[in-house]
C-alpha cells in the first residue's frame, strides 16, 4: 500500500489552507511528495491502519511502533524491502494461537514466551521453539516481512505433524 504524502492527507490542511508554518497559505493542488512540513492526519492514519498489512498494523496497535516508524515501515514495505518483524507476533497471527497456547505447545511458561516476544528468544530456548513449531532456528534470530511465506509453510508442516488421530 502506497503512503500518500500530500496536502489531502496532511494534519496541517485546514479546509484547503496550509497552517504548517503558522501562516495560512493555500494548499497545493499538485501532489507534493517531499513536503518538509507534512504530518499525517488522524483520518489518514486510521485508513492506513484499516487497509495496511497486519504485520505492520499490529505492532502499531499494540504500542510497539510510533506513527513515524509505522509510516517508515509502510514505505519500506511498499518499495518491496524487508521490514524486520517480531517473530512471536507473526506466530500468533499465522498459527492462530495466544501466548498461553504457544507456551503450552512449547512446554514452557507464558512468562518465557512473553520474555522471548519482548527481548528475543534466549539461545538455549531456540531449539525447543524450533522443534515444537517446525520453524528453522535462523528465523528466531532475525525475522522479516519476506519470511512470512516461509512461516506459513512451517505452520502447514506443524498442522500435518500435530493432527490428532480420528
Amino acid at each position: 500500500m502506497k503512503v500518500q504524502k500530500d496536502c489531502s492527507t496532511c494534519e496541517f490542511n485546514f479546509g484547503g489552507l496550509c497552517t504548517a508554518e503558522a501562516k495560512m497559505v493555500p494548499c497545493s493542488e499538485e501532489p507534493i511528495e517531499d513536503c518538509p512540513n507534512w504530518g499525517i492526519d488522524e483520518q489518514y492514519l486510521a485508513q492506513l491502519l484499516q487497509e495496511g498489512p497486519w504485520y505492520l498494523t499490529k505492532p502499531y496497535r499494540h504500542g510497539k511502533r510510533s506513527p513515524s516508524c509505522f509510516l517508515q515501515d509502510m514505505e519500506q514495505d511498499e518499495r518491496g524491502e524487508a521490514v524486520e518483524l517480531n517473530l512471536f507476533d507473526a506466530i500468533e497471527e499465522i498459527y492462530g494461537v495466544s501466548t498461553n497456547r504457544l507456551a503450552d505447545i512449547c512446554g514452557v511458561s507464558s512468562d518465557v514466551v512473553g520474555y522471548a516476544r519482548t527481548h528475543g528468544a534466549v539461545k538455549r530456548r531456540i531449539p525447543c521453539f524450533s522443534h515444537c513449531l517446525y520453524i528453522p532456528e535462523k528465523m528466531f534470530e532475525k525475522f522479516t516481512s519476506k519470511d512470512i511465506p516461509m512461516l506459513r509453510e512451517c505452520y502447514k508442516t506443524y498442522q500435518i505433524n500435530n493432527k490428532k488421530p480420528s
